[in-house]
């Protein structure tokens, strides 16, 4: 399918001044969840009514990101070691068809990567690594279930939940193994976790053979349960890198991290300000900024589902300080940023908007905002609005500088017929569209997003939403998978 151009030319040109606020090189994204359906799907069956209706309801949402002016997608592929896909190792999740490990009549994660792309979007896949159960009518009891196959690997909690143990290798093995059947088979963007590792509450005795065999440093229990995932995401990093390097991987944690100073000194930072408690660090194991530090992800994405004023919890204090943090060691940070507070008071579009500019002003090479959840960003004026001020103009996603990219040769063959854009190349499969008037230089047009259309990951184009082309340059540049912008192949409109 052909990309659809949803601002007109002219309208382009109307909006220079509030554009010239507006970054080339932000990232836009909103979590997709489907875990208890809460965004996706409204009808869960494998009947061909439930076909058409899952995949509507997903095309509409992804229409609206794009009118809105996203740029990516974390759709949620794994809640609890079941598969919104045709996986290798898990059964199909029970949110799609009503029962788990039931088909249902095609590939959901396929099928959003061919949506996601047709509009310019990235896929990133959500994938939570250890959840395995929150109680019984949720636990696994396929064939293929851990509990049926490794019930060796299962903790079970106080509250009736269980988690794959993170201290026994073969876990994490698995973890990997999981990931890389995704990679290998699909073609995503992205890999992202969520913020659930260990859970509060664990005991001694829960994990207490595994601390006694696989604790060759002799770490204490904290500390040996946090290296426990960082090793596991070290691991998955590493196999992601080593297969498809441009493949991006990050982690969603909670908004608290390292609010003790001692804490904060390991990784030679200052301990974030106002806030009380890190339920991350302390009480389910994880600590984000070791991986920041370790460089075993690209980019951090923590949840900071407070809004601007909130006392203890403060947007405007607490996102500043994950920048910083970020910006020292190298990587990006994409805020997650939640569309209202848990009692389910919905967040004002100027309440959004203005987290963005805080987003914008902390980052040194990439700001970006992830919207929870996705299905709430859809209703409402809140896309209209975005759209018509902070999102004003389309947005490539940040380069993750620090990969060697790919110098791709300019397209070839660029030519416009009936209001296609379309070319030809041998090995990109992913590229920026402008089209800015005659007079302007294409080096100037290239730097200014209010020029920029859009992106294809096809070798077409449709421009017919692009008013006045008498005297236009279109302009299209191969992008490589970390993002780097190659020499531009233009097409002028002579009539």
């Amino acid at each position: 399918m052909r990309n659809r151009i949803l601002i007109t030319f002219a309208c382009l040109l109307l909006v220079g001044s509030i554009a010239a606020d507006n970054p080339k090189r932000e990232f836009r994204a909103a979590w997709l969840t489907t875990v208890y359906t809460i965004d996706w799907p409204s009808v869960q069956s494998n009947t061909n009514e439930a076909t058409i209706a899952q995949q509507k309801q997903m095309t509409d949402y992804l229409d609206i990101f794009q009118q809105a002016g996203l740029n990516a997608v974390f759709f949620q592929v794994r809640t609890m070691c079941d598969a919104v896909y045709q996986s290798s190792y898990e059964p199909w999740s029970q949110w799609v068809t009503g029962t788990r490990g039931v088909a249902p009549q095609y590939d959901p994660l396929t099928f959003v990567i061919q949506e996601a792309h047709k509009r310019g979007l990235e896929l990133h896949a959500w994938i939570n690594p250890y959840r395995y159960s929150v109680g019984e009518s949720t636990y696994g009891k396929c064939e293929n279930d851990y509990s049926q196959q490794h019930p060796d690997w299962i903790i079970t909690c106080a509250n009736g939940s269980t988690i794959l143990n993170p201290g026994m290798p073969e876990v994490r093995d698995r973890i990997v193994d999981v990931v890389m059947d995704i990679v290998s088979r699909y073609e995503v963007d992205g890999i992202v976790f969520d913020d659930y590792f260990y859970v509060s509450g664990m005991t001694d005795e829960m994990d207490q053979a595994q601390y006694d065999r696989y604790n060759p440093n002799q770490l204490n229990r904290a500390d040996w349960r946090r290296d426990n995932v960082n090793q596991m995401v070290a691991a998955v990093n590493t196999a992601i890198k080593a297969y498809k390097p441009w493949c991006k991987f990050g982690i969603g944690p909670a908004g608290i991290a390292a609010s003790e100073q001692a804490v904060a000194d390991r990784y030679g930072i200052n301990a974030i300000q106002g806030t009380e408690g890190d339920w991350q660090y302390d009480g389910i194991y994880s600590e984000p900024v070791a991986w920041l530090m370790a460089h075993t992800i690209d980019y951090i994405a923590p949840q900071v589902y407070w809004p601007i004023g909130s006392e203890l919890t403060d947007y405007s204090k607490i996102t500043p300080w994950w920048y910083d943090v970020a910006n020292k060691f190298g990587r990006h940070c994409y805020i997650s940023q939640a569309l209202g507070s848990r009692k389910l008071r919905r967040f004002s579009a100027t309440e959004v908007e203005n987290e963005i500019r805080i987003n914008r002003a902390g980052s040194e090479n990439a700001s970006g905002s992830v919207y929870y959840p996705g299905g709430r960003f859809c209703k409402g004026t809140l896309p209209d609005s975005l759209h018509q001020s902070v999102y004003s103009t389309q947005a490539l996603t940040p380069v993750l500088t620090w990969y060697e990219g790919i110098p791709y040769k300019a397209v070839k063959s660029l030519k416009l017929k009936d209001n296609t854009l379309s070319w030809s190349h041998s090995s990109a499969s992913k590229f920026s569209v402008y089209a800015f008037p005659q007079e302007v230089s294409t080096a100037e047009a290239l730097e200014n997003p209010k020029y920029l259309l859009g992106v294809s990951y096809d070798k077409t184009f449709d421009v017919s939403g692009v008013s006045n082309k008498a005297h236009l340059v279109f302009a299209v540049c191969p992008l490589d998978g970390y993002g780097n912008e190659y020499k531009p192949s233009l097409y002028k409109v002579c009539k």
